[in-house]
C-alpha cells in the first residue's frame, strides 16, 4: 500500500512505488550514517493491479491513562475500505553514497573515533552490503507502504542470470512523493527539518528512471535551499 506518508486516507493514491519506500528497502538491509543510498532505476515486472477490501480498526489507542480498550464495543472501532496494489514486483537499481565523517549526523566524540580507522571507506560498506543482501539479511522487517503489508527481497546478479523482462506499460505518473529532506540531530535523535520534495515520474517500457535529489526534476522544499546554502553546497 502505497500513498503520500503524511496523508490521513489509507488508500492507495500511487501507482508503485516510490524512491523514499525503494531506499527504506536498502536502509533495512544495510542503515549506517556512512552511506546513503540513491535510487536510480525503478523496473516495475509484474502488471500494476489494484485489490479493493475492507478492515475494522480502533479508533481510541491505549495510553497511561486509557489502560484498556474494549474492541468488541461498536463506538470503538470503525469500517474502513482500502485500495492496495496487488503482487506487486519490483527490480530496484540504487547507488551508494558515501558520508566523510564530518557530514555524519553522529556525536562528535564518534566522529574522532571513526577518523582513526583505517578501513573507514566505501568498499568496506559495499562489501558489507553485498555480504548481508547475498544472504537476505535485514535489521528490520522490510514494509511496503503499511507494516500489514510485508515485502521479501534478492539480490540479483544480471550477468548470471536471465532476468525477467519489465511490463510493456509507457505513461507520465503525476506528481509523486519523492522524499522527506531530513536534518537529523543527533543528540537529541529527533528530525530538526523534515520537509517532502516530490517529481514527476514517467514510466517507460515498465522502466522509472529516477532522477538524484540534486535534479531540477525534484521539487525540493525552501529548507533544502537553505540548509545547502548554509553549508556551501551550493
Amino acid at each position: 500500500m502505497l500513498h503520500h506518508p503524511r496523508d490521513k486516507s489509507r488508500t492507495c493514491k500511487l501507482l508503485g512505488i516510490t524512491p523514499s519506500a525503494a531506499i527504506g528497502i536498502y536502509r533495512s538491509i544495510l542503515g549506517k550514517a556512512a552511506v546513503n543510498w540513491e535510487i536510480t532505476k525503478i523496473e516495475v515486472l509484474n502488471p500494476i493491479k489494484y485489490y479493493n477490501f475492507i478492515v475494522s480498526e480502533v479508533t481510541k489507542l491505549a495510553s497511561a491513562k486509557v489502560k484498556a480498550i474494549d474492541v468488541s464495543d461498536e463506538n470503538t472501532r470503525t469500517m474502513k475500505k482500502l485500495t492496495v496494489l496487488k503482487n506487486v514486483k519490483y527490480r530496484i537499481h540504487a547507488r551508494m553514497l558515501y558520508n566523510e565523517v564530518d557530514d555524519r549526523f553522529i556525536p562528535d566524540e564518534h566522529k574522532s573515533v571513526m577518523k582513526e580507522r583505517p578501513d573507514e571507506n566505501i568498499y568496506k560498506y559495499i562489501d558489507m552490503f553485498i555480504r548481508r543482501a547475498s544472504k537476505g539479511q535485514q535489521y528490520r522487517q522490510i514494509h511496503l507502504g503499511l507494516r500489514d503489508f510485508i515485502g521479501f527481497y534478492r539480490l540479483v546478479n544480471p550477468e548470471e542470470e536471465n532476468l525477467q523482462k519489465p511490463i510493456d506499460v509507457t505513461m507520465a505518473l503525476g506528481l509523486t512523493f519523492y522524499d522527506f529532506f531530513k536534518v537529523y540531530d543527533p543528540k537529541t535523535r529527533e528530525d530538526v527539518i523534515c520537509d517532502a520534495m516530490r517529481y514527476n515520474p514517467v514510466i517507460k517500457d515498465g522502466v522509472v528512471e529516477v532522477p538524484p535529489v540534486a535534479s531540477d526534476r525534484v521539487i525540493k522544499p525552501k529548507s533544502y535551499y537553505d540548509y545547502m546554502e548554509k553549508k556551501g553546497k551550493l
